[in-house]
Parts: C-alpha cells; sequence; structure tokens
C-alpha cells in the first residue's frame, strides 16, 4: 500500500491539477481574508443561528463586520464559518486521487496486475485524508498568516489561543473528512467523474435548501438541519447560535459517515467489475 501511495503522489504532482487547485485556493484565501471573512460561498447559516433575526440589525451586523480590521489572532475565529467550503477545494483532488483512475484505466491495469483490492481502496482513503488535513491547515495558517502581515496579529500567540482554535478546526476537518469520504463512495460506485461532481455538489446544497422548504410546511423540521455535515461544520462558528455545536453530534455523524461510506463503498468495489 506504500508504494501505492507514493505512485499517486508522484503522478499527482507531476500533472498540472494539483498546481492549478492550489493555486486557485491561495487566491481564494487572499480574497476572503481581503474581505475580513464576510465572502463564503453557500447559504448562509445566520437564518438558521438566529431564528428571530431583525433583517436591519442583521444589515447593521454585517456593516460593522465589515469596518473591523480582522488581525491574525482574530481571523481563525471570524473565518470558523467558510471552513465547510473547503469541500469544494478537496472536490478536484477526489478526482486527480482516485476518478481520474477509472477514466485512464488505471484501476483495471493495477487490479488485473493482482494489486489487492483492499490495499487500493485504502491507499485512496489515505490519501484523501492526507488532504484534508493539508487543505484546512493551510487554511488556517494562510488566515492567519495573511491577516497578520496586513493588520498585525493582535495579541500573544499563547496556549489558550491554540486550543480555542483546535476546539473549532479539529471538529470540522473530522466532519470534513467525512464528506470527502462521499465522495469516494461516488466515486468508486459509479466511476465516473461526472457522477461525482455532480452528486458531490449536489449533496452539499440540497439537504440544506430541502430542509429551508420543509419548515414552512412544519416549522419543527427545522431541526432536521442539526444532521447535515455541512451545517455542524458551520455551527462551531456559531457558539451562541440557536444550534450550538454538539461534540457528541458531530463524532457520531462523522463517524456513521465514514463507516458506512468506506464499508460500502469497498464491498461494491470488490465485487464490481474494472473497465
Amino acid at each position: 500500500m506504500r508504494n501505492l501511495i507514493r505512485a499517486d503522489l508522484y503522478r499527482i504532482f507531476k500533472g498540472k491539477g494539483v498546481y492549478i487547485s492550489i493555486a486557485v485556493f491561495i487566491l481564494f484565501m487572499v480574497t476572503i481574508v481581503w474581505a475580513n471573512g464576510t465572502g463564503t460561498v453557500g447559504v448562509d447559516v445566520y437564518v438558521f443561528q438566529n431564528p428571530d433575526y431583525d433583517i436591519e440589525a442583521y444589515a447593521h451586523e454585517l456593516e460593522m463586520l465589515a469596518e473591523t480590521k480582522m488581525t491574525g489572532k482574530m481571523a481563525p475565529g471570524m473565518l470558523a464559518d467558510g471552513t465547510s467550503d473547503l469541500i469544494y477545494f478537496i472536490l478536484p483532488f477526489i478526482v486527480i486521487i482516485a476518478a481520474a483512475d477509472f477514466s485512464k484505466g488505471t484501476a483495471k491495469n493495477l487490479i488485473s496486475a493482482g494489486e489487492s483490492r483492499l490495499k487500493y481502496f485504502m491507499s485512496k482513503l489515505i490519501l484523501t485524508g492526507i488532504v484534508c488535513v493539508s487543505i484546512v491547515g493551510i487554511y488556517l495558517l494562510l488566515s492567519i498568516l495573511i491577516s497578520t502581515i496586513m493588520n498585525g496579529f493582535g495579541g500573544s500567540f499563547d496556549m489558550e489561543f491554540v486550543t480555542e482554535t483546535a476546539k473549532i478546526y479539529l471538529p470540522q476537518l473530522f466532519l470534513i473528512f467525512a464528506y470527502s469520504c462521499i465522495g469516494l463512495l461516488v466515486t468508486f460506485t459509479l466511476k465516473t467523474t461526472a457522477s461525482l461532481i455532480s452528486i458531490y455538489v449536489a449533496f452539499s446544497l440540497v439537504p440544506t435548501i430541502l430542509i429551508m422548504i420543509l419548515q414552512d410546511v412544519n416549522e419543527k423540521l427545522i431541526d432536521l438541519i442539526q444532521y447535515d455535515l455541512v451545517f455542524n461544520m458551520k455551527t462551531f462558528a456559531y457558539p451562541d447560535g440557536a444550534f450550538p455545536p454538539d461534540l457528541t453530534r458531530t463524532l457520531l455523524l462523522g463517524f456513521g459517515c465514514i463507516l458506512i461510506c468506506t464499508i460500502s463503498g469497498f464491498l461494491l468495489f470488490r465485487k464490481a467489475e474494472i473497465k
């Protein structure tokens, strides 16, 4: 399996896709830091976290936030809401790591040569995990670094800062990895890049949008949002919101998603015909 990972790393860094993805990601980071952390992708979680919000008060809060100069120490907290956007930057790496093997016939060649399907599957899972850790780590480091260059660090870099940052980003990282396992499940089941992209993106948006619609039918259905992976990532940015972060729920959701996706993904791949 070590040789498979080494071969994948050589193939990944030999191509242009990884460098383009990294360049786009860095541009994204510079943009959101420049905008004081107010530019994020997806459904605004503020409405869920503050169901009785006043639109004028909300607009005033956004205006005040826009005038706030984000320091390096403030950056992790102010940009925590945007961490869920990282699932979109992990998608190209899932394509490069796993989906490309099926479109190019690499997977068939390796399996035909006697490579273990379990080792092959696990190598992709481990590489995807490495990507998740790297993307979240770069997101955090760049946000602090760029903000510090622009406005200074704004305090002391102490253990309290590290601990509070870890409380936010470690659970988010866990959920991001869980979400990436959905991408691997789709890849090893349908084996096409188009299916991976469409289902992966849809799964990040459709549940939240559907729950927003259902709450008009029955307000109690809004509680379903607590079991959405993307929404749970965002809750760690709003510790005082209507739906505060719940570490137990996060761990259960994450482990459940990882186990279901990895086990079912491998079982389907083990029995599938590789073309």
